[in-house]
C-alpha cells in the first residue's frame, strides 16, 4: 500500500488561510535552532475518519511517502520522527474541518487517510532569533485579494514555493524560493508578489512583529 495524500480534499475549495494551515509549510515548533544546519522536516500521517468526518487513531504512518511535494532544489526534507513534530501534525490534523469520510453506496466504510505535513525554517530563524517571531498571534495577510497568483482557480503552467520574511511594515523581504514544478519564472513570479504590495503585519501581544511566511506563486 503506498502512501497518499487525501484526493478528495484537493477537489474542495478552501479559503486561503485554510489552504495553507493545510497544505503549506506551517511550523509551530520553536527551539529547533540546534537543529540550524537542517531547515526543512516532513511528517507521514495516518488516520481513520468517524461518520461524522471526525479524525481518529491519528498517528505517525506506517508507510513512507516518496512523493516530493514539488520539485524542491537543493532543499531536501527530512523525515522528522521527534515527539514535537508528530504532535503538532496531530494537532493540525484534528483542527482541519473539511475531511470527508469515505462511502460505498452511500454507506459509510472505514478506511485509512494520509497526509504529509511540512515544516520549514526560514534563515532568519536561526540567524536573527530575537528579532524573529515563528507564531505571532495574528498572521500576516494581504489586503486585497491575488486569485491569479495565490490560488489556482482556471488552470496555470506551473507552481513556486517562497519562503520570505514579513516585517514589521508589512513589506516582504529575503524572499527565498524554496521549491518550483511546472514551466515558470521564478524572478516574474517573484516580481508579481512584489506588485501586491505589502501585508498586513503579524503581531504578537498587541504588537507588529517580523515573522515568516510561506507561499505558493502560480502563473
Amino acid at each position: 500500500m503506498e502512501h497518499d495524500n487525501h484526493l478528495e480534499i484537493q477537489k474542495t475549495e478552501f479559503k486561503f488561510d485554510e489552504f495553507r494551515r493545510l497544505n503549506l509549510v506551517y511550523p509551530e515548533i520553536t527551539g529547533l535552532r540546534r537543529l540550524r544546519k537542517q531547515r526543512f522536516f516532513e511528517v507521514d500521517i495516518q488516520f481513520e475518519l468517524d461518520s461524522n468526518n471526525i479524525p481518529q487513531n491519528i498517528r505517525k504512518s506506517e508507510f513512507e511517502n516518496k512523493v516530493p511535494r514539488m520539485a524542491f532544489q537543493e532543499n531536501k526534507f527530512r523525515k522528522a520522527n521527534q515527539t514535537e513534530f508528530i504532535n503538532e501534525s496531530k494537532k493540525l490534523i484534528e483542527s482541519f474541518s473539511k475531511w470527508k469520510h469515505y462511502k460505498k453506496e452511500e454507506n459509510y466504510i472505514i478506511k485509512k487517510f494520509f497526509k504529509t505535513i511540512y515544516f520549514a525554517y526560514h534563515n532568519e530563524y536561526y540567524q536573527k532569533g530575537n528579532e524573529f517571531e515563528l507564531n505571532p498571534d495574528e498572521r500576516p495577510f494581504f489586503k486585497i485579494k491575488a486569485e491569479g497568483l495565490l490560488n489556482c482557480k482556471y488552470g496555470c503552467d506551473g507552481v513556486i514555493n517562497v519562503l520570505c520574511i514579513v516585517e514589521k511594515n508589512g513589506e516582504l523581504s529575503n524572499i527565498e524560493i524554496i521549491g518550483n514544478s511546472g514551466k515558470i519564472s521564478g524572478i516574474s513570479a517573484i516580481e508579481d508578489l512584489k506588485s501586491l504590495g505589502n501585508m498586513i503585519p503579524a503581531k504578537k501581544d498587541g504588537k507588529e512583529v517580523r515573522t515568516q511566511v510561506d507561499l505558493l506563486l502560480y502563473r
